[in-house]
């Protein structure tokens, strides 16, 4: 550590803080009380489902003893609130009796699957199925009974714990009355991957109920809310509930599925005088397979396997120097994809060794995937998770290859702690290979204390690496966990050579070295104030590359706030130094040269209580800019119309001055996404993309027809237009590409 931090280091402070929290890490802060576990009650005689949990099963169940998260932590809920647990041989059964002393204030503004915002009322409940304290699945429901689950991992610890574009199968049904609204969840147990020992199964459980006009979170068990904005979503936090004598089936899940389109594209010859059209038929027909081999393993194979229904992504802007990475919204690479991450520095904020979006496309187009296996879950007491899949040739720009990721991890010496090791390989076609191993351990020392290591090295046909450290990525990160109230720290080293090349990963800035620290104290004022807490912090990160010359260096102080009424605001003033070696294009007209600069800038974020119909996200920087200037602006309104209709908009202002050289860089992004749904089974959504500096429009239509989980029928309609209006021919060409494809999947238990 002493090699890194001499007298070359940016900041001072940086080496004291880096000493201090060294010593930190070790000093106990808090030990976690056990518990006696709630032993779950076998649901006896006949259960309808129907929303309504009214039936003497339910009746000899005691529910659960909640109590309020927020706003006043600790006081007994406004609103009586019954949460009932139950089994039978093939589900776990969740009944909400939630009672409302005004039920015509009930706030439900969605039917569509995987869409509950802050503006819902809403139940959730999330299960640590392995009782690892490391990873949850989330499962929620509003009044109209729509369906909404992701996973959280890594106990939540960082900016984004979640994956949102998780599914799998469980059924809901709602009911609301005068006397407030009801449910039952009904969740089969082959959906859960659990272990047993000793005929007994236990499993971590948490419940909110919110509230949003009173701005209200109930929850079991009691949390301390200090702890930090995802303490409510923590499985580290959730109460042992114990199953006895289950018996689950283990089903095997056959989809099957049937594609039709058609593509037309229109693209400029070489020397730009004339468009070339051409159009492509596609007729196909392919297949998953999803068998759980034992309760906590699932296989799952696919063949010719297609996301036609996927999302478009978001446009977005780059006024970096580095490449943008883009999240994953396939299905299949969902599963557990916490267990395969292997990040490079804070919260994955500089890529991750197994980046999926590698596997069947590029350059943003399509690549066909010929097929694959995924094998997820527990081996004793290993977390395990292999990925292996075949693309065909991509035209004459790509051979056929493939890309495996095979992951290991298990808990050390606590329940918080794992090591962990990763192999990924790329080989193509015409002989060329890449592999990647790493290994990594993130343990709990005291209290709320962690250590992180990493160590991965990267290896090609093409290369003879003569540096151990060229080919090498090394992390070593000191934390604890970013609470409410209190001090928390963050201060870390990374190392990745030049010549380490993840091909199945993502590395947006290599051939560097990283200091980084960040120390945080919060207050929580109390039930008299308006605000639910705020924080300071400062941070300083500065980047060299493998040589030792600086190329970065950002620091200053934070602010960051949330009321109780949800209003929720950052802002951070940076002092930037960049020393550009390498002149980089922001786009053909614009460019920053070699030279060493000193600038400082303000960004922030500001969004409005979620719990409205109408709420607004925006997000800005402002200030200098190398030796220019930069205004950018991002406003994102939401806007619930009534319990069909959804409107969101979002639109991004960058406009960038240098005036030295007499350049700009002005660009606007428009978005506007349109649902309807017609019921939770059925829903039609339109977004169209506007970006002024590619001169594109964009318009993706989808309708989605999902009476049960696995039967879903599509109808997709994607176009591309180019919209400079003073182009000349053969520009006055505007559609660029036209997709039209209809699938129908459907999903047979065997």
């Amino acid at each position: 550590m002493i090699l890194f931090l001499g007298s070359n280091t940016p900041c001072r402070e940086l080496r004291k803080l880096f000493c201090i929290l060294i010593l930190l890490s070790f000093v106990p802060v808090s030990v976690c009380t056990a518990q006696d576990p709630i032993i779950i009650s076998r649901l006896e005689g006949e259960i309808k489902f129907d929303g309504m949990p009214d039936e003497d099963a339910w009746s000899k169940v005691v529910p659960l003893p909640v109590t309020t998260y927020q706003p006043i932590p600790g006081k007994e809920p406004s609103e009586k609130t019954e949460v009932l647990l139950g089994y039978t041989d093939d589900y776990f059964w969740i009944g909400g009796k939630l009672y409302d002393s005004n039920p015509s204030l009930i706030q439900a503004y969605s039917k569509k699957r995987d869409d509950i915002n802050g503006n819902n009322d809403y139940i959730g409940i999330l299960i640590d199925c392995l009782n690892d304290n490391e990873n949850g699945v989330f499962f929620c429901t509003s009044p109209t009974g729509n369906r909404y689950d992701n996973t959280f991992f890594n106990d939540s610890r960082d900016l984004v714990p979640y994956n949102m574009s998780w599914n799998t199968y469980w059924d809901v049904k709602t009911t609301i009355t005068d006397q407030g609204w009801f449910v039952e969840m009904r969740i089969p147990f082959s959906s859960l991957r659990f272990k047993a020992t000793d005929g007994k199964i236990t499993m971590g459980f948490l419940v909110n109920r919110w509230i949003p006009r009173k701005n209200e979170m109930i929850v079991f068990p009691a949390l301390d809310p200090k702890l930090g904005t995802w303490a409510k979503r923590r499985p580290s936090l959730a109460y042992d509930i114990v199953f006895q004598d289950i018996k689950p089936r283990k089903p095997v899940y056959l989809t099957p599925y049937i594609l039709a389109g058609q593509r037309i594209t229109n693209s400029k010859n070489t020397d730009g005088t004339s468009f070339q059209r051409s159009a492509e038929y596609t007729k196909e027909a392919g297949i998953d397979l999803k068998y759980g081999i034992t309760s906590g393993l699932t296989l799952d194979l696919t063949a010719n396997t297609d996301f036609a229904q996927v999302e478009d992504d978001d446009q977005q802007v780059n006024i970096t120097r580095f490449s943008l990475s883009y999240p994953e919204k396939r299905v299949f690479f969902q599963e557990r994809s916490d267990l395969f991450n292997f990040s490079y520095g804070y919260n994955g904020n500089n890529g991750n060794l197994f980046y999926s979006r590698r596997i069947g496309l590029y350059d943003g187009s399509p690549v066909r995937i010929l097929g694959g296996a995924r094998l997820t879950g527990k081996i004793g007491k290993f977390d395990m998770g292999f990925i292996d899949m075949q693309t065909a040739k991509y035209y004459n720009e790509l051979p056929s290859e493939n890309f495996s990721v095979l992951r290991f991890k298990r808990n050390i010496l606590n329940p918080y702690s794992y090591a962990g090791g990763i192999f990924t390989s790329r080989i193509r076609a015409d002989g060329k290979y890449n592999y990647t191993y790493g290994f990594d351990t993130y343990t709990n020392t005291f209290g709320d204390n962690y250590i992180e290591l990493k160590f991965s090295q990267t290896h090609n046909k093409e290369e003879d690496y003569k540096n151990f450290l060229d080919n090498t990525y090394l992390r070593l990160n000191l934390q604890s966990s970013n609470k409410n109230k209190g001090w928390s720290y963050r201060a870390s080293f990374d190392w990745l050579g030049k010549d380490y090349n993840p091909a199945v990963g993502f590395v947006q800035r290599g051939n560097n070295y990283v200091l980084d620290g960040n120390i945080r104290y919060g207050w929580m004022p109390g039930e008299s104030s308006f605000l639910y807490f705020h924080k300071v912090n400062y941070k300083c990160a500065s980047y060299y590359n493998t040589t030792g010359l600086l190329e970065t260096l950002i620091t200053g102080p934070g602010y960051e706030f949330e009321a109780k009424n949800k209003l929720v605001g950052s802002i951070d003033p940076e002092f930037h130094r960049e020393i550009i070696r390498d002149t980089f294009n922001i786009d053909n007209k614009t460019f920053i040269p070699e030279d060493d600069f000193s600038f400082f800038v303000v960004k922030g974020t500001l969004k409005t209580p979620a719990s409205k119909r109408l709420s607004f996200e925006s997000e800005y920087e402002i200030g200098q800019y190398y030796d220019g200037s930069v205004i950018s602006v991002k406003v994102k309104p939401i806007w619930a119309i009534s319990q069909s209709i959804k409107l969101e908009g979002q639109y991004l202002f960058t406009s960038i001055q240098l005036p030295t050289r007499d350049q700009e860089y002005i660009n606007h992004i428009t978005g506007l996404k349109l649902t309807y749904m017609f019921s939770t089974k059925l829903s039609a959504g339109s977004y169209i993309q506007h970006n002024s500096a590619k001169d594109a429009f964009y318009a993706n239509i989808r309708i989605r027809y999902n009476p049960r989980e696995g039967n879903d029928f599509y109808i997709v309609f994607n176009e591309g237009h180019y919209t400079d209006v003073l182009a000349e021919s053969p520009l006055s060409q505007r559609i660029e590409s036209q997709t039209l494809q209809i699938k129908y999947s459907h999903t047979f238990t065997l």
